[in-house]
């Protein structure tokens, strides 16, 4: 049951790995099986892939130091940039990530650069790095401070939630 509703929230936990194999042990039989393959297929490939990180993937350097949009902006400067806001624990974002990335993928031939701003706690390190291997997110990849996710909050109209999406042209 906790394998079943996981993936219909898009996680990858690492645990279910070895909850499936004693699953699979345990229940060879069971009609579940087939209706679980294709999601734990996907948490196998998604745990391989977080042992690399792909050249595609760039964590920007000091992105802890930004602390306002402009600076984001300034960091930015050279191309057009379709910024994608998310967190890791966020279950629309998780699912919204999975059709944003072939998005990415579509406008980077139109020279814009796709940015993925999480929008976390400050205890989502290790996560948030295993998800943009795990995904893989392919751009630059940040995380919002305290001082950034302030000025975000008051700049950014309506601002009321994520997934949300914001274009720089610097």
């Amino acid at each position: 049951n906790g394998i079943a509703t996981g993936l219909g929230n898009n996680e990858n936990e690492k645990v279910w790995l070895s909850n499936w194999a004693e699953f699979k042990q345990a229940f060879p039989k069971s009609k579940l099986l087939n209706a679980l393959i294709p999601g734990m297929q996907k948490v196998e490939a998604y745990h391989k892939s977080v042992n690399a990180t792909p050249k595609e993937v760039v964590f920007l350097k000091d992105y802890a130091q930004i602390s306002s949009l402009e600076e984001l902006g300034q960091r930015l400067k050279g191309k057009v940039s379709y910024v994608d806001m998310w967190a890791t624990w966020c279950g629309p974002c998780k699912l919204e990530l999975r059709y944003s990335i072939k998005l990415h993928e579509e406008i980077e031939k139109l020279g814009v650069k796709p940015v993925y701003l999480s929008i976390d706690r400050d205890n989502a390190d290790a996560k948030w790095q295993e998800m943009v291997k795990g995904f893989p997110l392919k751009g630059v990849n940040l995380r919002s401070g305290a001082a950034l996710k302030k000025d975000i909050d008051a700049k950014v109209p309506k601002f009321v939630g994520i997934p949300r999406y914001l274009i720089f042209n610097s």
